[in-house]
């Protein structure tokens, strides 16, 4: 089985500390994990839809800033936008840690990163974030990552 990976992420609602399909996953194990699951869950970040460029990483990092956002409207909502594949990566003021991350990573592209934010994305392997990925056996109880596929929109 195959599923759009928007439509699969949309099922998130703006509190979800965990997608839907995986809870049975995480409840079986409890906390024998690496995950912080007070944040919030996505697989990707920028313009997946349409951008030219996609950067492929294992997974989000952690920063007190992540957590920050699960708590508060500002970033329940932005991570819903995100979830859609249609926004570009984070500005400055939209998540400090993040912008800094993806612009030191995207510097090899030359231009200014107001540019290169509509136009580069990257696609987590996992949307879970922890300081340091350490349960690689984990991702194959995932379902989006075992049943996902991004449709391609052309």
């Amino acid at each position: 089985m195959t599923i759009d990976l928007f439509e699969f992420w949309s099922a998130c609602s703006p509190t979800d500390r965990i997608h839907p399909t995986d809870r049975d996953v995480f409840d079986r194990l409890k906390d024998s994990h690496g995950f912080d699951l007070q944040c919030l869950p996505c697989c990707f970040m920028g313009p997946l839809k349409t951008a030219p460029v996609v950067l492929l990483y294992l997974s989000f990092g952690l920063d007190d800033e992540d957590l920050v956002e699960a708590t508060c409207e500002r970033g329940r909502d932005r991570y819903m936008k995100m979830r859609l594949g249609t926004q570009p990566l984070p500005g400055p003021d939209e998540h400090r840690i993040a912008w800094t991350w993806w612009t030191s990573r995207t510097k090899c592209f030359g231009g200014k990163w107001q540019d290169l934010r509509t136009k580069i994305a990257t696609l987590e392997i996992c949307a879970y974030h922890s300081r340091k990925f350490r349960d690689a056996p984990l991702l194959l109880r995932i379902d989006y990552i075992v049943e996902a596929t991004i449709f391609s929109p052309l």
